[in-house]
């Protein structure tokens, strides 16, 4: 009879031995972020949630591509909350309720219908949860450490409305954007690969919004990539030129930039009116007219950029005009903007103060252009939404100093 337990006992051995290997397995660490351990199952368990958003195949390829990006997620994530349980901020059930009701609506479910499908694709609830407290857990910090210090005075609100009139006859964009970087966890080949699929799954129906949410490294990721409307001629030179290729709804990329890639989709154009906000108000303005003879056009235009260079006051360029510019030089006292040819409106309406403009050819003279006072009409420009929008350009520029200083103090083991 004896015989018999111990054998039982020994077959039991073996049948759970491999068993208990897997469970340990699942609980060592691919990191160790300040002596708190991300473990095989946090990761993932996130890996399921991303590739459930995504619509990516799980094969080993995938799992390889956006292994970098999952972890760097999840690193900021246990930065966030450690930081925010430092400072004895807490989630209640309620804001995370709601915080799930949220993702939900943002996928276009109810709540039970969006629990339903994580479960029925093997995405555990409680990576979820964690994203949302963690995303709870840094808002709730930002509220309380960053939004009392960010002031924007009203003489900011000034400058911004005058660059928003000046940019009256411009071309303004939306955009949704995904901003993959490489080095740390994820290569540069990795990160274009994985655009490169994110990409291919954009183009199959995938919604943007969750892909930002899961993927970008961008501030915009929160608003599922959303940019706001912003003047074409502020975006990066690498972006501006396939902006402005795109029709609404067309997405481009991967787009190379000197630190990662990006994914850009316009959602919408705006043409400003020539002759609009941009036309309207006042200039005291001085010229400097370079004669020129025929056939040597690009010799003066040279000339005149570098006599100007340096010019940095009205005063300053008076004094030139008075030594090398033909008749016509000089103050030409205050002007209504629109009394102005097109090409010299907008220079005139977004010049900075003092400096010259670039030289232009105007048929038989080279002229440079500089502002020595400006007035300009809002023409209807809400100072409100001004306001707002740079308090949130702020909080996001201190909110992403924050985590890079986090990340630079903290004590990051990664053993994945």
């Amino acid at each position: 009879m004896r015989g018999i337990v111990l054998a039982l006992l020994v077959a039991l051995a073996l049948q759970v031995g491999p068993r208990q290997a897997e469970a340990q397995e699942v609980f060592t660490a691919v990191a160790v972020v300040n002596d708190e351990v991300i473990s095989r199952l946090d990761f993932e368990a996130r890996m399921r949630v991303a590739l459930l958003a995504s619509g990516l195949p799980e094969t080993q390829e995938t799992i390889q591509q956006i292994s970098g990006p999952v972890l760097r997620q999840l690193i900021d994530e246990r930065l966030q909350r450690q930081e925010a349980e430092r400072l004895s901020i807490e989630v209640t059930e309620q804001e995370m309720e709601a915080g799930l009701a949220e993702m939900a609506e943002r996928n276009g479910m109810s709540r039970d219908q969006f629990v339903n499908l994580l479960q029925s694709n093997g995405a555990p609830l409680f990576s979820i949860h964690d994203q949302i407290r963690a995303s709870i857990s840094w808002n709730k910090l930002l509220s309380a450490r960053v939004v009392p210090e960010v002031q924007v005075s009203e003489e900011e609100v000034d400058q911004s409305v005058e660059r928003l009139a000046a940019q009256g006859d411009q071309v303004r964009v939306r955009l949704a954007e995904i901003f993959l970087p490489f080095g740390g966890t994820t290569g540069q080949e990795d990160a274009r690969q994985l655009a490169e699929r994110l990409l291919a799954q954009l183009g199959q129906g995938t919604n943007f919004q969750q892909l930002a949410v899961q993927f970008s490294q961008s501030p915009t990721a929160a608003a599922g990539g959303d940019t706001g409307f912003m003047a074409e001629s502020q975006l990066p030179p690498d972006l501006s030129e396939v902006v402005a290729t795109l029709r609404p709804g067309e997405l481009a990329g991967p787009v190379p930039t000197v630190n990662g890639y990006y994914i850009i989709a316009l959602i919408d154009r705006q043409q400003g009116t020539p002759g609009g906000a941009a036309a309207s108000g006042t200039a005291r303005l001085t010229q400097i007219l370079f004669d020129t003879q025929p056939g040597q056009e690009e010799a003066t235009l040279r000339r005149a950029e570098e006599l100007t260079r340096d010019v940095n006051s009205c005063e300053a360029a008076n004094s030139l005009a008075a030594e090398v510019g033909v008749s016509g030089s000089g103050d030409i006292g205050e002007v209504s903007l629109s009394n102005l040819p097109q090409q010299m409106r907008a220079m005139a309406a977004s010049l900075p103060i003092g400096s010259p403009s670039q030289p232009v050819f105007t048929g038989d003279a080279v002229l440079v252009l500089f502002v020595c006072e400006r007035s300009l009409e809002d023409g209807g420009i809400d100072r409100e939404f001004v306001q707002n929008r740079l308090r949130r350009q702020r909080i996001d520029m201190l909110g992403a100093r924050y985590m890079r200083d986090l990340r630079r103090a903290a004590n990051i083991d990664i053993r994945l």
